[in-house]
Order: structure tokens, then sequence, then C-alpha cells
């Protein structure tokens, strides 16, 4: 059995179902699903699998940021326990690089309209 400073029994298995846990199980099952959609191996064995669904599983990475930043913000953040965790600068910056490029796309693109 394991204990806290020597005083409090830590129960590990409670551990497993915590918002931060939670959070990154999903997480990572998104970034399975992302991974395995690239390879290249998958396309070869599935013929069903077309670009479509590929693009689709791709387009995942939005809500991934979006967990990412709720798995940063935890209870104990919350709770004034802990100071906040610094991994939202690391997904803030290739998600503006992101956002600045869709705009790009969005202003250069020629829309023409069939008569």
């Amino acid at each position: 059995t394991k204990y806290n400073n020597g005083e409090e029994y830590i129960n590990y298995c409670e551990k497993f179902g915590e918002e931060i846990m939670i959070t990154g199980y999903i997480l990572g099952a998104i970034y399975f699903a992302i991974f395995v959609t690239s390879c290249p191996v998958f396309f070869h064995r599935f013929r069903w699998f077309q670009f479509e669904h590929f693009y689709s599983v791709h387009h995942l990475f939005i809500a991934f940021y979006a967990i990412a930043i709720a798995h940063c913000i935890d209870d104990l953040h919350r709770n004034g326990l802990r100071q906040r965790a610094q991994a939202y600068w690391w997904i803030a910056g290739p998600f503006a690089y992101y956002a600045l490029d869709r705009l790009m796309y969005i202003m250069s693109r020629k829309v023409t309209f069939l008569l």
C-alpha cells in the first residue's frame, strides 16, 4: 500500500476516474484515430476507406485542441491548490497558425458563379 507523506492512503483506482484522466483518455483516442487513418497500410488494406474519411477524421484535431485546453484546467487549479498548467501556450501557437492559414485560404479563393 502507498501512503502520501506517510499519513493518508492513496487510492490509485479512484484516480483513474478523475477529470484529468478522462480528458487524457479522450485525447489518446483522438490521437490514435488520427494516427491510424494516416498510416499507408490502412489505405491499402481497407478498400472502402476513402480520402473523405481520412479528411473528416483529421478534423478531430479541433476537438483535440479544445479537450487539451480543458485537460490543463483541472479541479486542482479551480480549487486553488495548484498553478495552471502551461500546456495551453504550446497549443495556442499551432492553433493560431492554423486559423491564420484558413483565413488566408478563405480570403484568397476565387468565387465564381455559374449563370
